[in-house]
């Protein structure tokens, strides 16, 4: 009897990370994992986790360059987002690990990036759970490799999932019409599956995983982080085709880490 395959999607978080778990097509569970003194990382908490898992697609650049912010995966995921393409931020360099302080980071993108353009506030504010995932990734304790813990985005994700168009509504100029499209290509795929035809199956799931928000103290925490998180968990599922990288070749930063977003089509 074949074994399961199983595929978490991650989403950060202003607090940390949400984690929705599918088990083939089916959605077992979400979780939600935040900062907390008493652990070394939120995201080593979820790896110990779901270290069972075939793949964990995470929303956060995986593999930085030393000086060069503009990546071959952004490059190619804005020429297929089109009016979306404003969602694909430039990546902070490695050396931005390193920094505290938002002036700090800014200062050293400047002196060291090719073209001098700085870091984008709403990058940097990313910058600790960039770091948590590549600390993982590199940690010698671990067993954690891109073979399972791979890049993605959301928007690439709805992207290949409908057919490889864009979506129309953007989150923040339209949030409302944005969840719902973005809900309805979701639930299309499983009403696609041949296997089980259910359409509801995805509604029923979400309703399932949006009520665990309710008992979470996360302030900050969003619909938009619930439903990222299930447009990886499903990319990465046994609804959808084998994984694709932009760029189709990718290369490798200066630690190893392969420089790619991962998506996938329908079967």
């Amino acid at each position: 009897m074949p074994t399961d395959h199983v595929a978490v999607g991650v989403d950060a978080a202003p607090d940390g990370w949400v984690a929705v778990r599918m088990r083939d097509h089916e959605y077992e569970r979400v979780d939600h994992y935040t900062d907390d003194e008493a652990t070394e990382s939120a995201f080593r908490d979820l790896w110990a986790d779901h270290a069972d898992a075939d793949v964990v697609l995470v929303d956060v650049p995986i593999g930085l360059p030393e000086d060069m912010a503009a990546r071959a995966p952004e490059r190619e995921a804005r020429n297929r987002l089109g009016a979306r393409s404003r969602s694909v931020f430039n990546v902070p360099i490695r050396p931005i690990l390193e920094s505290e302080t938002y002036a700090d980071a800014n200062a050293t993108q400047k002196d060291r990036e090719q073209d001098g353009r700085g870091l984008m506030k709403q990058t940097f504010n990313v910058v600790p759970r960039i770091r948590e995932v590549d600390e993982v990734l590199r940690a010698s304790d671990l067993d954690a490799t891109q073979d399972v813990v791979r890049e993605s985005h959301p928007e690439v994700c709805f992207w290949a999932l409908d057919d490889e168009a864009p979506m129309t509504y953007s989150k923040t100029g339209h949030p409302a019409a944005a969840h719902w499209e973005r809900v309805g290509v979701l639930a299309s795929v499983h009403a696609n599956d041949p296997l089980h035809d259910d359409e509801d199956a995805f509604h029923d799931a979400l309703a399932t995983a949006g009520n665990e928000l309710l008992g979470w103290d996360g302030p900050a925490l969003s619909n938009d982080d619930l439903l990222d998180a299930f447009a990886l968990a499903v990319t990465g599922s046994t609804l959808t085709g084998d994984l694709q990288t932009l760029p189709v070749e990718p290369v490798t930063d200066d630690e190893g880490l392969r420089m790619e977003m991962a998506y996938a089509t329908l079967p």
